[in-house]
């Protein structure tokens, strides 16, 4: 439904921001719901996850040409608890990471500067 839907546009790459949401009808103000995000930073278009054996994942991290971002890190870690995680860190782009559990779900958490 666009009636709940809100595109900012000219933000800030790489800044925090807080939104705060007010509903109102015929009888009055609604509750605030607040939250705080913060923009990509310039350049970064999007991480691409892929996998084509069962104890690897590919991390693909896309960027413009005119990217200021030059460090990449990515910390993989399991969804059941086992101490099993991979950090790596780097100015490439693309990782693969190996020796991972068949059948186990991992989060994927990367950062660039």
């Amino acid at each position: 439904d666009s009636r709940n839907t809100v595109t900012f546009t000219g933000l800030t790459a790489n800044t925090q921001y807080t939104v705060r949401v007010v509903a109102f009808n015929d009888l009055g103000d609604g509750g605030e719901v607040a939250g705080t995000g913060k923009t990509r930073p310039k350049g970064l278009i999007a991480v691409k996850l892929s996998t084509s054996f069962a104890t690897q994942i590919a991390v693909d991290i896309a960027t413009t040409s005119d990217s200021p971002l030059n460090l990449f890190s990515c910390t993989i870690m399991p969804n059941n608890n086992l101490p099993q995680s991979r950090h790596i860190t780097g100015s490439e782009a693309k990782y693969v990471v190996d020796g991972l559990r068949p059948g186990v779900n991992y989060t994927v958490k990367c950062t660039a500067s």
